[in-house]
């Protein structure tokens, strides 16, 4: 049976639209996919058994990193709070920020905050955060934001971890001390940094990514 011209070209163009369809859906189901789970232990250290600083503080530390990494694939979850000694309230040397190392375990990133931050080589100057590596632990390095922090520090803080160690002169950039108005970035080598780095830390089972959110 011969099949009128009309009706061939009006299959062909219904084929057509369902499989742009399909791979529309497609583009959806991989842009809504979630990324990989990162968990991120929280040590707040505590002056009279009280928090230097209070939840809201790492909530909001916590949702501005997301908004840098999540586009990334990295989706970042609290995945503990605990109380750290006072002991570990204010560091002022090389030695109280080095004693933070016993509390780092294998598969997540530890943050610790704290009262105080001072500078190692400028006496008295404060800091707000640190990436850092104890000395003698070359296989461990932990995160230290003051509670003075601005919003992006552990944001900026994450970016040493994965790998941009550098400070970028491009005033805006995550990375840069020179923060403007508008929300911080992250360029296309700092980006690839960032995976790349990741991928060696889950291979080494440094960062052990969380199961899915049921």
């Amino acid at each position: 049976m011969q099949v009128a011209p009309w009706l061939r070209v009006a299959f062909l163009l219904a084929l057509c639209l369902l499989g742009r369809g399909a791979q529309a859906d497609g583009a959806a189901a991989k842009a809504e996919a979630p990324g990989l789970r990162i968990p991120i232990v929280f040590h707040i250290a505590e002056l009279d058994g009280t928090p230097v600083a209070p939840s809201s503080f790492i909530d909001e530390q916590l949702a501005a990193a997301k908004t840098i990494y999540g586009p990334l694939g990295i989706e970042l979850v609290a995945s503990e709070r605990v109380a750290l000694a006072p002991a570990h309230a204010e560091l002022v040397t090389r030695e109280e920020r080095d004693a933070l190392v016993r509390y780092v375990t294998q598969g997540a990133i530890h943050c610790f905050v704290v009262g105080k931050l001072m500078d190692v080589d400028e006496p008295g100057r404060e800091r707000r955060g640190v990436h850092w590596r104890p000395r003698g632990k070359t296989d461990k390095s932990f995160l230290i934001v003051s509670k003075i922090s601005k919003p992006w520090v552990l944001a900026h803080e994450l970016g040493h971890f994965f790998g941009n160690r550098e400070h970028s002169a491009v005033p805006g950039n995550l990375m840069s001390y020179a923060w403007t108005v508008e929300p911080p970035f992250l360029d296309a080598a700092q980006i690839e940094r960032v995976k790349r780095t990741l991928a060696t830390l889950q291979k080494s089972g440094r960062v052990v990514p969380l199961s899915p959110a049921p």
